[in-house]
């Protein structure tokens, strides 16, 4: 199977609330709403304006219609793609 078609195995588009918690690449703690592009069993991707390294622990909540979250998800930064608006796709593994 090609290296791309593995890739896409298993991942399930999807248009889900996130708040997502971490530390940018100045050192400083960010807190920042967005939404996820796909999950899969071992991850999820979404963007993120603020920008952050690589191998970055982040903790993911899923934001419910009326504002709630859900227990939190540590994630491990995996992939990062800048994109040339200057946002950030970012590619995590549940960790």
């Amino acid at each position: 199977m090609p290296r791309d078609a593995r890739k896409a195995a298993g991942r399930q588009k999807i248009s889900l609330a996130l708040r997502v918690k971490g530390t940018d690449v100045n050192g400083r703690p960010f807190e920042e709403d967005t939404r996820a592009n796909d999950v899969s069993d071992e991850g999820i991707s979404f963007h993120l304006k603020t920008p952050i390294w690589i191998s970055s622990y982040l903790t993911v909540d899923r934001i419910s219609p009326h504002g709630e979250t859900s227990e939190p998800a540590r994630v491990l930064v995996i992939r990062i793609r800048t994109e040339a608006s200057g946002v950030q796709w970012v590619a995590a593994r549940l960790d």
